[in-house]
């Protein structure tokens, strides 16, 4: 039995990528191949606009349910519930 299997977890189960294009290759190519592998759905964080304003209006975002911003991972008390 898997160890999801065995600890019954009630929360969705997240991939968490970065929010880089659709490529041929490289993590972004994998990350959703993995995600359908272990029939996970995926968590997406970009890099805000003042960092790099072509990283959120690219990403992939395929099979994600939850997308956050850096900025949102750094100050907790940012983040939309």
């Amino acid at each position: 039995m898997s160890y999801w299997g065995q600890k019954q977890i009630q929360k969705p189960k997240l991939l968490i990528t970065q929010g880089d294009p659709l490529e041929e290759r490289g993590i972004s190519a994998i990350t959703p191949l993995v995600a359908a592998r272990f029939g996970l759905s995926r968590g997406l964080v970009c890099l805000d606009e003042g960092i790099a304003e072509y990283h959120s209006p690219n990403a992939d975002r395929d099979n994600v349910i939850l997308e956050l911003k850096y900025s949102q991972l750094v100050d907790p008390d940012d983040m939309v519930p």
